[in-house]
């Protein structure tokens, strides 16, 4: 029988695995603090490199940063052939935007997304036929502003700037992956970070040598809204702000199953140290 190249997952050999790059906002002009947020990013660094990453930290930064931090991002796949690419985003925001360090609320799809997975953007050879996961953690409330409805790249771009609408857009093998249900907020706690990165690490720790991402990602959704058999809500999220309901949005385009080249890895989360 002829191999179908859906059933065979992701190649997921090279060293490193692949990269992260890791945007974590914290301060705004405007809005509060993001306290907690650090412990994600400890979290997060720990957990992707026990899984073979390199990982790319970046804080407080401003749109028009943001282009050039993709744009970097983007050259090191071109540079070096590596199997997958997470990209990750920790700030306030809405259902479809990010708001970046300076109060500018970029879109997720248009701003990030688009400019990463797009394959017949000549920049993004390197990531051609690998998987591109996006993890954006913010609240997701309807809260919209700006020019969300539009869906163009701006020619201003930092290297070979271009023009095109969504109609033109071809990706594959990709997902966006967002920390709660669109309407819900999301909620961060000072010592634990927020309640769906603590989830979504804790998950990919104990259940990466067996199942494959989405199925990883469903038990995430699960464990939020407590459906998950034999796993409970973490204990202060349980009784976090009077158990305000918290899902998880997962849109996957994978054309395979992603597996992660999986070594011994702890399954326990950190939280921040008190002084």
């Amino acid at each position: 029988m002829e191999n179908n190249s859906r059933d065979v997952p992701y190649q997921m050999c090279s060293t490193p695995v692949g990269f992260v790059l890791l945007i974590n906002n914290i301060e705004f002009p405007a809005q509060s603090r993001r306290n907690g947020s650090e412990v994600d990013v400890m979290n997060l660094t720990r957990l992707f490199k026990k899984l073979g990453y390199t990982v790319i930290q970046k804080e407080n930064v401003c749109s028009k940063t943001l282009n050039i931090e993709i744009a970097n991002f983007v050259e090191m796949f071109n540079s070096k052939k590596v199997d997958s690419c997470f990209v990750i985003v920790l700030s306030h925001g809405n259902v479809i935007q990010m708001e970046m360090s300076d109060g500018v609320l970029v879109n997720i799809y248009k701003d990030i997304t688009y400019k990463i997975a797009d394959e017949r953007n000549e920049r993004n050879q390197g990531l051609l036929g690998i998987p591109k996961v996006f993890i954006f953690g913010s609240c997701m409330e309807f809260n919209l502003s700006g020019d969300v409805a539009k869906c163009e790249y701006s020619n201003d771009t930092p290297s070979n700037g271009y023009l095109m609408t969504c109609d033109k857009f071809d990706a594959a093998d990709w997902m966006i992956c967002q920390s709660a249900y669109p309407g819900q907020a999301s909620h961060r706690h000072k010592e634990y970070g927020t309640y769906y990165i603590y989830t979504l690490v804790k998950c990919i720790m104990e259940e990466a040598a067996t199942y494959d991402l989405v199925s990883i990602l469903n038990n995430v959704e699960k464990t939020m809204t407590g459906r998950a058999e034999g796993r409970n809500r973490h204990f202060v999220f349980e009784n976090y702000k009077e158990r305000r309901v918290q899902a998880c949005t997962t849109t996957p385009h994978m054309f395979r199953k992603f597996y992660f080249k999986v070594p011994v890895v702890n399954s326990s989360c950190s939280k921040r140290k008190r002084h």
